[in-house]
């Protein structure tokens, strides 16, 4: 477990903030991390103010903050930061050096996890949306007579309410389960009878059908081996952390908090 001090937990006063070092929520090995530097984190990360999120959203957001800063932390202190670079940018290019992932690595993912060879049946589905039942059975009336799912669908998705979801190529476990066999019985090139939802009434075309297949590795082998490099990333920056962990006391304010922070409760949760 990090070395994580709450020195206190209360309720957060605005009035608080607007005077002296009540805006610090938080030291990171002696550094100060203010909650000014935390709304513009939120804002940057989550794409609005902090009191539109529910609390353990911004539980998440505060632990990535503070990890960000034992980050930048360890790197201005290893001498690892070059001329004209933030902390953070040279955080990122330390986690992103490339890692060699041969064919023979791909190879044996794969063969210790043959499921990512397997690909289901899916369906090529079209999907409109429509508020209304009656304006619903008289564009699939339209459809069926001749001109055509998407050029109808088209057309009424500038109908008010209406929304086209274009064509999606699915499998089973990608639909709602109250459509999903439904949709998985339709032939190839039908157009569904109106399904009623909570939400409205849909009309759904099935473009094509494809049969489950094994693919050949060269065909995953790309994601695979960025899938691999990814999972090398992420390791460089675990340990990272986790040196910066051990090195840099972290001390969370919990008084100067919008939100409950209860620290044991969180890293068991592994947060």
């Amino acid at each position: 477990m990090r070395a994580i001090c709450v020195v206190a937990l209360a309720l957060f006063s605005l009035a608080a903030l607007s005077c002296g070092d009540s805006d610090r929520i938080a030291t990171v090995g002696g550094d100060p991390a203010t909650f000014s530097e935390f709304e513009t984190f939120v804002a940057e990360r989550a794409g609005g103010e902090w009191a539109s999120l529910e609390e353990t959203v911004l539980a998440r957001l505060l632990r990535r903050f503070l990890d960000e800063k034992l980050l930048e932390r360890w790197v201005r202190d290893a001498g690892e930061v070059r001329r004209a670079e933030l902390p953070l940018e040279a955080v990122a290019r330390l986690v992103a050096a490339p890692v060699e992932v041969s064919a023979e690595d791909v190879r044996r993912h794969l063969a210790a996890n043959p499921e990512l060879l397997a690909r289901p049946e899916r369906i090529e589905l079209g999907q409109l949306l429509i508020p209304d039942r009656a304006i619903a059975a008289e564009v699939r009336s339209l459809m069926v007579t001749g001109a055509g799912f998407a050029p109808t669908a088209e057309a009424a998705g500038e109908l008010q309410g209406v929304v086209y979801g274009g064509y999606r190529e699915l499998a089973r476990a990608d639909l709602p389960i109250a459509f999903r066999e439904r949709l998985f019985e339709m032939q190839e090139g039908a157009i569904s009878p109106v399904i009623e939802a909570d939400y409205g009434f849909h009309l759904f075309h099935v473009a094509r059908r494809h049969p489950a297949e094994t693919l050949a590795w060269q065909a995953v082998a790309e994601v695979v081996r960025k899938s691999l490099r990814s999972q090398a990333s992420q390791r460089i920056e675990r340990d990272m952390l986790s040196r910066a962990s051990e090195r840099y006391r972290v001390e969370v304010m919990g008084g100067n908090l919008p939100f409950s922070w209860d620290v044991e409760d969180r890293d068991e949760a592994g947060l």
